[in-house]
């Protein structure tokens, strides 16, 4: 358990009695509302466990069957990297950060310029994942756009397996494409068996806000749910647009949005593997974009993190992303703000590190310098141990008043543990930054970037299993 990281700390916005009052609210509107389910197979998985079906597949869905479904999540999740090893425990505390997935921009890092992504960007967001240590997980955060619409994502896939052994966060176009995945996934583990023991990826789902189930979407997740290939329903509603222009309104819609998709996993196989999720918003009156950096984001991702944990379903929220349309002030701000919330809501799968302009731009910058950040933050959540040791009694006593602690022994053993050591953040005294070319941030994150990409070796996978990829 020590490789995973455990925050002692919880940032709570919603009381106990607001949140039974949304998840309360949520029931009401399953029950009575209902949600639009554009599967005729998930319309008779629902229809047979007792839901009423009204005209044009309007689901109602019962409070009972919802609160029976819900106990048969299961609390405690493992996800294994390419080489089969533990690399994600969700359970209540731990955290883990990874990239976004499928920008169709890109920041070019060797001219800064934007461009439409490629599939050189999948490789250098795999390499560079694959690199940093608080990195734990990694969506595609580019795409293959010059690649065919109906088979980008598998190439997407095969990519990102060859350049990075971290567990992946996938997207598939529809159930053929999830299919061709799941079979590489497979002879990645050894078999579909060794797969259902050691899953390596997780598959993204989205829900149409407010209220509605794709057919394609409904597809994937029964797919899913039938092959052991854990999935996230994470709906994406907007404040003002796509749900209720209020804060608490729009985490109803959400937590309707996500809740229906997840009896019905749990309905097609009790104990299957489920996140909850949403990518949760406001709508930009004056723009007309959903910002990815609003007060409104942060306050509703917490508080739709502290809605999961006290249903005791793994919960996966954003972070790392800006509204800024380069690595700048806004941009550190933005991305600090959000690194820092999501941790401390305790959610256990956090994405979407690396995105610029609301979603719409990569940017490997802007991975590196959330990895510094989420190191920075780490230490503070580490808190204090306070303990006889920690205390330090005896030493205090023979330095004494006036004293210097810089050459105690226990200063020289410790130091190195206790403090936390930047890597990028400049602390150097003016004179030397000067000497150093005075560069700013941004400078030092680009070539931070650069090493990697051309010094960075991702372990090989075995060549029979390539040759059958490509």
């Amino acid at each position: 358990m020590e490789k995973f990281f455990k925050s002692n700390f919880r940032f709570n916005i919603l009381k106990s009695d607001e949140i039974k009052e949304i998840f309360n609210a949520s029931m009401d509107i399953l029950e009575k509302t209902g949600v639009k389910v554009f599967s005729t197979e998930a319309v008779e998985i629902f229809k047979k466990n007792g839901c009423i079906i009204k005209d044009d597949n309007i689901v109602h869905i019962p409070n009972s069957l919802v609160k029976s479904t819900l106990n048969s999540i299961p609390e405690r999740i493992t996800i294994y990297n390419r080489i089969s090893e533990p690399a994600m425990i969700m359970e209540d505390g731990i955290i883990h950060y990874g990239t976004g997935s499928d920008c169709p921009n890109f920041i070019d890092p060797y001219t800064q310029e934007r461009r439409p992504s490629t599939s050189q960007d999948v490789i250098n967001s795999a390499i560079v994942s694959d690199h940093l240590n608080e990195i734990d997980f990694h969506m595609s955060l580019s795409r293959a756009s010059e690649k065919s619409p109906e088979n980008h994502l598998i190439h997407q896939y095969a990519l990102m397996l060859k350049n990075t052994i971290k567990p992946l966060i996938v997207t598939a176009k529809n159930k053929n494409n999830l299919e061709k995945i799941y079979s590489i996934a497979a002879l990645i583990s050894g078999s579909k068996e060794d797969f259902k023991l050691k899953p390596n990826f997780i598959l993204y789902l989205e829900p149409s806000s407010p209220l509605m189930h794709s057919k394609d979407v409904l597809e994937k997740l029964i797919f899913s749910v039938e092959n052991d290939i854990p999935l996230i329903y994470a709906p994406c509603p907007m404040a003002g647009a796509t749900s209720p222009v209020t804060k608490a309104g729009t985490l109803v819609i959400a937590l309707c949005d996500s809740l229906s998709g997840i009896v019905l996993t749990q309905l097609i196989k009790p104990g299957a593997q489920v996140f909850m999720g949403g990518v949760i918003s406001n709508l930009d009156m004056s723009t007309l974009i959903m910002p990815g950096a609003s007060p409104e984001f942060l306050s509703m991702s917490v508080a739709l993190t502290e809605i999961s944990r006290n249903l005791k379903i793994p919960m996966f929220s954003t972070a790392g992303c800006t509204d800024a349309k380069t690595v700048d002030e806004q941009a550190a701000i933005e991305v600090t703000d959000s690194i820092i919330f999501a941790g401390l809501s305790g959610a256990n799968i956090i994405h979407d590190l690396g995105f610029l302009q609301s979603s719409l731009t990569g940017c490997l910058e802007l991975v590196v310098m959330s990895n510094e950040i989420i190191r920075k933050m780490k230490k503070v959540f580490e808190g204090i141990k306070v303990n006889e040791a920690t205390l330090m009694r005896d030493v205090i006593n023979k330095v004494g008043p006036g004293g210097n602690y810089l050459l105690e022994d226990s200063t020289v053993r410790l130091f190195k543990k206790e403090f936390f050591f930047p890597k990028l953040f400049n602390r150097d005294n003016y004179e030397n930054w000067l000497k150093k070319g005075s560069k700013p941030l941004k400078d030092r994150l680009n070539e931070e970037v650069l090493f990697i990409l051309e010094n960075h070796k991702t372990e090989k996978i075995e060549s029979i299993v390539n040759n059958k990829i490509n």
